[in-house]
């Protein structure tokens, strides 16, 4: 069995986010950042990024939408290019925030009444890391709100109508932006023909759209995953098993090769296989294929 990771004050929230991949667009989805990558960006902007919003990023990766509908955007690190004019919904965290410090630094030159409103808010320096068509989200630097493990107060300003303190940690802005903006039961996420992971979920789960494009791509039939299991006198199967009752998790890609022999073209299963993290990823691919383990 491999060993357990630690428990993280996140680990609660983060359990329920299921993140939403279209197969259709698989090889779209931006990689998820590296360690080293959030370190720059910790240098480019002065700022200690909070912790929770770091493993988010290497966990889920960054650039796509949080809530069902996708109105919020959780920006890219770096723009992908030196043109900072990115496309609709190719933001970026360094290149918004460097803008928008600049901007409130002018506009607070010329306006006592902003810094008077909000005396112990620094426009200047906030990080924006997230935003919709009407709003952004920003990391407030100067007002940590829990020193170990990190994490600071988040404003939003919607459509420049000043500054709202909108949460005190980054967990906590991922429930609320799932709270507020998530559809209701009308709207049940099993009409939306997408592979989801981390599974399983629950009731409250919260859907993070890991890429930008929300056609709708191919579901997941019982009667495909059962013919897999059956094909070649239970390849799949067998492995799957194995893998379950004997912890191989070095035979995932040997199970995405049976899958594949039998039929199975779902980028997004037999990627998970190959590349994908065991804890996570392979888990994930138990529960689809209805062999239920969790391997940690």
């Amino acid at each position: 069995m491999t060993e357990s990771k630690s428990e993280q004050p996140w680990d609660a929230v983060f359990s329920r986010v299921r993140v939403v991949h279209n197969v259709e667009y698989k090889f779209e989805r931006e990689p998820a950042p590296t360690t080293s990558e959030l370190d720059a960006v910790e240098t480019a902007l002065g700022f200690l990024l909070p912790l929770s919003y770091r493993a988010f990023a290497e966990r889920f990766g960054l650039g796509g939408t949080i809530a069902l509908h996708g109105e919020t955007e959780l920006f890219q690190l770096f723009a992908r290019s030196e043109n900072e004019e990115l496309p609709y919904r190719r933001h970026s965290v360094v290149g918004t925030t460097l803008k928008s410090r600049d901007y409130f630094a002018d506009l607070i030159h010329g306006s006592a009444g902003l810094r008077g409103e909000f005396p112990e808010l620094c426009p200047e320096r906030l990080v924006q890391f997230a935003g919709g068509d009407e709003y952004q989200f920003m990391f407030s630097p100067t007002e940590v709100t829990v020193a170990r493990p990190r994490e600071c107060r988040i404003y939003w300003s919607s459509a420049g109508s000043g500054f709202d303190t909108f949460v005190n940690s980054f967990p906590e802005w991922v429930e609320r932006v799932h709270e507020r903006w998530a559809f209701g039961e009308e709207e049940p996420v099993a009409k939306y023909p997408y592979v989801f992971k981390p599974y399983p979920v629950g009731p409250d789960a919260i859907s993070y759209w890991a890429n930008r494009e929300t056609r709708r791509g191919n579901d997941l039939s019982g009667a495909e995953v059962a013919h897999w299991l059956a094909f070649n006198s239970n390849a799949a199967r067998d492995l799957a098993l194995s893998i379950r009752d004997h912890s191989r998790t070095d035979a995932f890609p040997i199970l995405a090769d049976a899958l594949q022999d039998a039929g199975c073209t779902n980028a997004d299963l037999l990627d998970s296989c190959r590349t994908g993290d065991p804890d996570i990823d392979g888990s994930w691919v138990l529960r689809v294929l209805g062999i239920v383990a969790d391997l940690v």
